[in-house]
């Protein structure tokens, strides 16, 4: 078992973990610079939904908010490959192969992306999260309390 994890917290069972929220991110639409929607400030689920979209791997947060997003807007997701190589899904998006469904934090726009809010998608918490009441060594205790900002001024 992990000591601590940088991960998303929306499906952690808080009764058994320690959680602080360090971010509230959502899911956004990434496709090349060329596509038919890089020009929109913001895109409803229904005017992608045929695009071939290559997300991260079936066993994954990402992929399961991506479903879910799908199936509440009344359609499925056209997955043509799913990866957790995001260099590779980077090439593909930019070569117009694909498009990509994911939170901004993992695929940030650069010359040849573009990431499109989704309109009417839920939020997702990033955070830190580790086992309530388990002995933490020394370092971890103060990497949280770092998180938190609870810890001292340098040179205190």
């Amino acid at each position: 078992m992990l000591d601590i994890a940088l991960t998303t917290t929306n499906e952690v069972c808080r009764p058994q973990m320690n959680i602080h929220i360090i971010r509230r991110s959502s899911l956004h639409f990434f496709t090349n610079s060329y596509h038919k929607l890089a020009e929109n400030p913001a895109v409803p689920v229904e005017e992608f939904k045929d695009t071939p979209l290559i997300p991260l791997k079936e066993n994954t947060y990402q992929y399961k908010a991506v479903e879910a997003l799908f199936h509440a807007h009344g359609c499925e997701p056209n997955v043509i490959h799913t990866t957790n190589q995001l260099a590779t899904t980077q090439h593909f998006v930019r070569s117009g192969l694909s498009s990509m469904v994911v939170i901004l934090e993992l695929m940030p726009e650069d010359n040849g992306l573009v990431a499109i809010p989704i309109k009417r998608t839920q939020n997702i918490d990033i955070g830190v999260i580790w086992k309530a009441d388990a002995y933490l060594p020394d370092v971890l205790a103060q990497f949280i309390a770092f998180v938190r900002g609870d810890a001292p001024a340098a040179g205190a």
